[in-house]
């Protein structure tokens, strides 16, 4: 019974140690992402800064602010819909993210998917 005793004493006591291990590692990733998100919100901030900055200097200038608010509405709703297009791995096409399939090969647009699902 000691021997039993001795060993479960053993054993609880590796799993702690793994449990600490894994807990110390966890630690260490939310700190390194904490890291990355402060330095994506002060470059978040940079990159603001100096579209105002450049802003200013062409309105200083002369450019009239309401086309270059216009200009910068127009190119973010381009830059958002291309954001949203998947290029299909297997047929090249260019779909929206939202008819694509993910598959244990990857993801594919939904047609692709079809076609695989159909073969016997």
């Amino acid at each position: 019974m000691a021997i039993r005793d001795a060993l479960q004493d053993s054993r609880l006591d590796q799993l702690a140690e793994e449990a600490r291990a894994a807990d110390d590692a966890t630690i260490g990733a939310v700190s390194s992402l904490g890291a990355q998100i402060a330095a994506l919100r002060q470059e978040v901030l940079r990159q603001g800064v100096a579209l105002g900055v450049l802003t200013q200097a062409l309105v200083e200038q002369g450019f009239d602010s309401a086309v270059l608010k216009a200009r910068f509405e127009q190119a973010m709703a381009q830059a958002q819909a291309q954001a949203q297009l998947f290029a299909c791995p297997r047929c090249r096409k260019q779909v929206d993210r939202s008819k694509t399939q993910v598959t244990e090969n990857g993801v594919v647009c939904d047609a692709c998917y079809q076609r695989e699902m159909s073969e016997p």
